[in-house]
């Protein structure tokens, strides 16, 4: 039994946390806390509607993105048990999107994300589709379908990716009669009394509950956020702090979906080189402060999700935001470390990387191996960011020299490597990035088309008229849409960066410029996030 007194120690200290959105003209924060099936805190602070002036309440619901995908991971999972999906078999024979794909994959595969495939919402963006961009189903799986070639051969290395979850998704609608949300409903939130949860598709859901989701467009403007993409498998869940809390009871052993169903998503497996991945089936398993953690994050235009289960604690912490602006994965572990440092015996210690840190190692890095980028920068309250493909994150000191992403799904250990960085990344693959010499001109010959026949997009490289020179900048023509203004980056005489034009995110492409024998450029290889060594072939006039 938890005392009062516990409680109320650890409801203040949750109110200074997250203080600062405690008004009605910012979007809102949902916190929930429990313990040995005890519910210790719930507490909601900001708005669920700005323009409306109407206040969060711990009743409210959100759109909880890439945490669904644990729920599509068990429900795969549970028809694996009653013998209606093979997780171990060929995937080409159940997803039709893979039919033409070269390589063998499996749906166990996508729960752990090694199957190599590349994600859809990047497929789209290298044509020019943002989030916003109205879309629909065919069109997605479309982009799937397309792919020749993968991130890497399944079973080698992890990559998070939304297409493994979308497909996983339909795998188990088509086994389970056609719709992914009734399948869901039956198999899950029924039995566990999750009466707020559901799979929603609609990009523009009208909901009772659902609280209202905004972003800050480029400006540092509040905008309601915008979205024009059905969902599915991959992020297409509304739910609520009590149902969440509900989940990770089942979880616990302790209703009436069980343990096993909670050790088989927890379940971690060897890379083909006998590394373990720390990645279960849609659920990330990793340690904080020397104890195991389960737990994932969720991301969409205008809502941000993080849940956390500590199983030998029996401790659930939730958190569930409205704005982009708030970081969920860092507010969750402080709103742990209160329970945990109230509880004792003293455990382990961590901290944001300061700016000390990366003393005399900021600035931006190439590992030319790998044709990738980073830049290393100190950020707000004098911290340590890293930057990877427009992604900005905090780095946690480990206290051995090493930095590590605050991050759940992506995979980056940074150590000092003379003037650069030494760079452990997923599988164990590790890789040395150098400082970029200054003013760095634009590599020859650039300007010309170049086509992906897995983008199904040309890009057109073309001169841009500057105040003080001229500069390059890309052009794209892709399946549905066009788009103009990608800027061009000179890093090195064979690597670039492009920034495409995004309506909340900010984008970054590291682009290998490949020669022919004459030194002509002959292709672009582009990577983004998540999808790795796209070819731009050049077309000949």
């Amino acid at each position: 039994m938890i005392g009062s007194l516990d409680r109320l120690h650890l409801e203040r200290g949750i109110r200074r946390l997250i203080a600062p959105w405690d008004r009605l003209d910012s979007p809102g924060v949902v916190v929930g806390v429990a313990e040995a099936g005890e519910v210790l805190a719930r507490l909601a602070v900001g708005a669920a509607s700005v323009e409306h002036q109407v206040a969060m309440t711990p009743e409210h619901r959100f759109a909880i993105a890439s945490v669904t995908e644990q729920f599509v991971s068990a429900a795969a999972l549970l028809l694996g048990q009653q013998g209606l999906l093979d997780l171990d078999g060929d995937a080409r024979e159940v997803v039709p999107e893979l039919a033409d794909f070269p390589h063998r994959v499996t749906l166990r595969q996508m729960m752990d994300n090694t199957a190599g495939l590349r994600d859809f919402l990047e497929i789209g963006r290298f044509g020019g589709v943002d989030t916003d961009t109205p879309m629909d189903e065919a069109r997605l799986r479309a982009g799937i379908a397309r792919q020749r070639a993968g991130n890497f051969h399944p079973g080698t290395r992890y990559l998070y990716s939304n297409s493994n979850f979308l497909l996983l998704g339909d795998a188990v609608a088509r086994v389970a009669g056609g719709d992914l949300a009734a399948a869901l409903d039956r198999l899950l939130f029924q039995p566990a009394g999750m009466a707020a949860t559901a799979l929603v598709s609609s990009p523009r859901p009208v909901l009772p509950g659902l609280a209202s989701g905004y972003v800050l467009d480029r400006a540092g403007v509040l905008v309601q956020a915008r979205q024009g993409f059905p969902k599915g498998g991959e992020g297409g869940l509304v739910s609520c702090v009590d149902d969440l809390l509900i989940w990770h009871r089942q979880l616990l052993g302790q209703a009436p979906l069980g343990p096993v169903l909670a050790d088989q998503l927890a379940e971690r497996r060897c890379f083909a080189n006998g590394v373990l991945n720390p990645y279960g089936a849609g659920l990330e398993g990793t340690s904080w402060r020397g104890l195991r953690v389960l737990g994932h994050g969720g991301l969409w235009p205008g809502y941000r999700t993080q849940v956390l289960l500590f199983p030998d604690r029996a401790l659930s912490v939730v958190v569930l935001t409205n704005t982009g602006a708030v970081d969920p994965w860092i507010l969750a572990r402080r709103i742990t470390d209160l329970r945990l440092d109230a509880r004792g015996p003293t455990l382990p210690g961590w901290r944001v990387a300061p700016a000390a840190a990366v003393a005399g190692r900021t600035g931006t890095f190439v590992a030319p191996e790998l044709g990738a980028s980073l830049t290393v920068r100190v950020g707000e309250g004098d911290s340590a960011i890293v930057d990877t493909n427009g992604s900005s994150l905090p780095l946690l000191d480990l206290g051995d020299g090493r930095l590590t992403l605050a991050s759940g799904t992506a995979r980056l250990a940074l150590s000092p490597d003379g003037t650069g960085w030494r760079a452990t990344l997923d599988a164990g693959v590790t890789a040395s990035f150098a400082p970029v010499v200054a003013s760095v001109p634009l590599p020859k010959g650039l300007v010309g088309r170049y086509q992906s026949t897995d983008m199904a997009t040309v890009w057109t490289v073309h001169p841009a008229p500057t105040t003080d020179a001229v500069s390059l900048t890309v052009s794209v023509d892709g399946p549905y849409v066009r788009a103009d203004g990608w800027t061009l980056t000179p890093l090195t005489e064979a690597l670039v960066t492009v920034e495409p034009v995004s309506a909340w995110l900010t984008l970054r492409y590291d682009v290998q410029v490949e020669r022919d024998a004459a030194g002509g450029v002959a292709a672009l290889v582009v990577s983004s996030g998540r999808s790795k060594s796209v070819r731009f072939e050049r077309m000949v006039s």
